[in-house]
């Protein structure tokens, strides 16, 4: 089967690499297709977003590689945009050259935005300060703002929709099996559906040692597929290597799972591949 990843991060934001070396590790690793995924420039201050002023640039950068390497692999430009409620700034698939958005939610609070995966003491503080110590009241916050972007925006995939559990791998915030989590995560998913966005299952979390398990949980994903959602597989690479982190064992989970095909870009267009042995 062909391998495409399309969540991956350059030195135009976290990234480590310039785009060339990004593509050039892809053909080497046999991939089809990268799709490159900035996070988006943002309304304020931020040392892991684009510059506001380097997205002019990023276009043409990745518009030349498409050109310059159309023989050998498909390049696509894309952006993993933050939501959030009150934010202004927005990127369309429709009025610019982007092929694809990834959608989400890395920012909590009532009064302030505050980072939720930075750091578990972070998140602890956002939990006491903006939350009192309401974890439910987080909980639900963060997958009513996942549900929202998709509602909102023209998004086409749905980012590590579960990476609230960032930092809770000893249920150090919540414990997954408890009834009143699975049913946020439930209506996050049932508001959704009309948008039928296409979920990622996202490696990141594991193969940094953060997760025990992919994003989304098994259980999550087994219910995503029961609803017929899209999926694809996505590495969130922030350095060349990374780009097929745990690609064949996110495959064998979704085989095992009960998937029998993904979605991936390709000739500009979402297409369903099977992930049958054979193919």
């Amino acid at each position: 089967m062909k391998k495409v990843n399309l969540h991956t991060h350059s030195n135009y934001c976290d990234g480590s690499s310039h785009l060339i070396e990004y593509v050039e590790k892809a053909i080497e690793m046999n991939f089809s297709g990268i799709g490159f995924s900035s996070h988006a420039p943002l309304g304020f201050e931020s040392s892991w977003h684009m510059k506001s002023e380097d997205y002019e640039k990023y276009e043409r950068e990745i518009s030349g590689l498409k050109i310059e390497y159309k023989d050998r692999i498909e390049v696509w430009m894309g952006l993993e945009v933050d939501f959030f409620d009150d934010q202004s700034i927005e990127f369309n698939t429709k009025d610019t050259r982007l092929d694809y958005i990834i959608g989400a939610v890395h920012f909590l609070g009532k009064g302030s935005r505050q980072c939720i995966d930075e750091s578990s003491v972070k998140l602890e503080e956002t939990l006491r300060n903006e939350y009192q110590n309401d974890i439910s009241a987080l909980i639900k916050d963060y997958y009513s703002k996942v549900a929202k972007m998709v509602q909102n925006r023209n998004v086409d995939i749905v980012a590590h929709f579960d990476l609230i559990k960032k930092f809770n791998s000893d249920n150090e915030f919540f414990d997954e099996a408890q009834d009143w989590y699975r049913e946020i995560v439930f209506e996050a998913i049932a508001n959704v559906k009309a948008d039928n966005p296409i979920f990622e299952v996202n490696s990141r979390g594991y193969y940094r040692g953060n997760t025990i398990d992919f994003y989304p949980s098994d259980w999550i994903i087994k219910y995503l597929i029961s609803e017929k959602f899209r999926i694809t597989i996505n590495s969130d690479a922030h350095e060349p290597t990374e780009l097929d982190l745990e690609y064949d064992k996110i495959k064998n989970r979704l085989r095992a799972l009960g998937l029998d095909e993904i979605v991936i870009f390709e000739d500009a267009k979402w297409q369903s591949q099977s992930l049958s042995l054979t193919a």
